[in-house]
């Protein structure tokens, strides 16, 4: 304790330490200011490092000739440097602890087709060496090695017989042609979902694409698999629809928005892509796109969104003005985001560290309860707050008040307290209820891929490749998150969505699919 308060004053010469009376406030102030203090000491080591480099590229030598004086560690028994003969690899990390057994290897999944290659011994070999009789097998012993098989690609000939009378002229009679995904499109369903999930699944780029496929000696232009990004997202809109049905059954919605480039004839504009993530008795994700940021886009989706005497529904998003609206005509109650409220604080720790680090040690503690509820039920973990959390809530407001009036909002610390000050009742609205979460981290990890992929592939092509964007990534992450392949399950939908009925579109959604055969 003594050790810390000395190297906060060191540190924070301006600023007074007061230890609370709490004890576990106490200790979780402390808590955080141990990780600020261990945080503030690596970003001096890297501003180290980097002036070092910059001050050796401007006065210092530019050779890398080490000093052995400076480093005897690093120069061997002969005294030359590494890469010199008589090296003795002094620098290699210590043998490890006799007896220590690691982590070993972990088995190849059981559902991998497995190749049984048989190696025997040779026929003179099977001989005994004393009498002469042939060896028995008594038994094998295997071991497993994993293979890759690169992709291939085929050319499938649909070929249908015609049938005619021969007694002379009349009605020819063919085989009908399978549906295809694309109207007289030339990708078969497999290559269809191939694009569509390297694209928005593993973040590739359509012109990294036209040069994979290119290897196989087939050239297909980025402009054309654009095309069949746009018709696939058109043909599969029934089951993006469905999907959006299943979510808005869910009784907890966590909703996030981000930015997309898109291209258009004014240039380069500033879309925006939002996800909805069902609850976990709905696990269905949906994408939406945007031209703008305006409400229009979540009064859209969630126009039938509302709450029934009986029933609440729960909205779980940032302070964002675009949901006000729904909140008063929807009767849907706001859940509001403990992790962007400690974000508001942490952003102002520099600003005013003991204030700052005071509302960050009170939220420290309300994680430590939820880590405790992680595996309760619902009517577990709401008990568990209620008992917990709740005068962890009423201490932080007795904070809160007091500082809110004498704070000035344009500043970070006066930002922070304010934002936490407006959004207190949504921000208390957790306890209420087992079924919401502490923050809407949810719906953030849920948005990563978009960021992960933008900046791969940059931009959308249109307002109808946004859209496109939307729906595949809605099918996507709704798949992913089923534990189902998305390769699989895409490949399946664009086999039979042209014959599949209407009114059992339901089927295809992924907590009901079943795979092919």
């Amino acid at each position: 304790m003594v050790a810390l308060a000395t190297r906060y004053s060191a540190t924070y010469p301006n600023e007074v330490l007061e230890l609370p009376q709490d004890l576990a406030q106490c200790h979780a102030l402390i808590r955080e200011l141990m990780w600020t203090l261990s945080e503030r000491e690596k970003e001096l080591v890297k501003l180290s490092h980097r002036l070092d480099v910059l001050l050796r590229r401007v006065y210092g030598r530019r050779s890398e000739r080490l000093d052995a004086s400076a480093s005897p560690w690093m120069v061997s028994e002969g005294g030359s440097e590494p890469g010199a003969e008589g090296w003795t690899g002094r620098c290699s990390p210590p043998a490890s602890k006799k007896g220590s057994s690691g982590h070993g290897r972990r088995p190849l999944p059981a559902h991998l087709p497995r190749v049984r290659m048989e190696h025997t011994v040779a026929p003179e070999q099977r001989l005994c060496e004393r009498c002469g009789t042939p060896k028995r097998c008594i038994g094998e012993e295997v071991s497993e090695q994993l293979e890759y098989i690169p992709a291939s690609i085929h050319v499938i000939e649909h070929v249908r017989y015609k049938y005619a009378c021969p007694c002379g002229p009349g009605d020819i009679q063919m085989a009908e042609k399978p549906a295809a995904p694309i109207a007289k499109g030339l990708a078969g369903p497999g290559l269809l979902a191939y694009v569509c999930v390297s694209k928005y699944g593993d973040h590739l780029p359509l012109h990294r694409l036209e040069g994979i496929l290119g290897r196989f000696g087939i050239k297909v232009s980025r402009s054309t698999m654009s095309d069949w990004v746009i018709a696939c997202a058109q043909a599969l809109e029934p089951v993006v629809e469905a999907l959006h049905q299943g979510v808005l059954a869910s009784k907890v919605i966590h909703t996030d928005d981000t930015p997309l480039q898109v291209q258009g004839d004014e240039g380069i504009k500033t879309g925006r892509l939002w996800v909805y993530v069902g609850d976990e008795k709905h696990p269905y994700t949906l994408f939406d796109y945007t031209p703008t940021r305006s409400c229009e886009g979540p009064q859209r989706v969630l126009r039938e969104f509302r709450a029934q005497p009986d029933s609440p529904r729960y909205l779980q998003a940032d302070a964002y003005v675009a949901y006000d609206r729904l909140y008063e005509t929807n009767g849907i109650e706001e859940a509001g985001c403990w992790a962007h409220t400690r974000r508001y604080f942490y952003n102002a720790r520099k600003a005013n560290l003991t204030c700052a680090h005071e509302a960050l040690a009170l939220i420290r503690r309300l994680y430590g309860v939820e880590r405790a509820a992680h595996d309760l039920d619902a009517a577990e973990r709401q008990a568990l707050r209620q008992q917990e959390s709740t005068p962890i809530l009423k201490q932080f407001e007795h904070w809160l008040s007091p500082r809110v009036k004498d704070s000035d909002s344009r500043t970070p610390l006066g930002g922070a307290l304010h934002y936490t000050w407006n959004l207190w009742s949504s921000l208390n609205c957790y306890i209420e209820d087992g079924d919401l979460d502490i923050d809407n981290n949810e719906a953030e990890r849920s948005i990563r891929p978009v960021a992960v992929g933008r900046k791969n592939w940059n931009f959308a092509g249109s307002h109808r490749g946004g859209r496109a964007a939307a729906h595949l990534f809605s099918l996507i992450a709704t798949a992913t998150r089923n534990t189902i392949d998305p390769f699989i399950y895409l490949r399946d939908l664009l086999g039979r969505i042209r014959t599949h009925p209407r009114d059992r579109i339901h089927e295809l959604l992924p907590p009901l699919w079943r795979p092919p055969g």
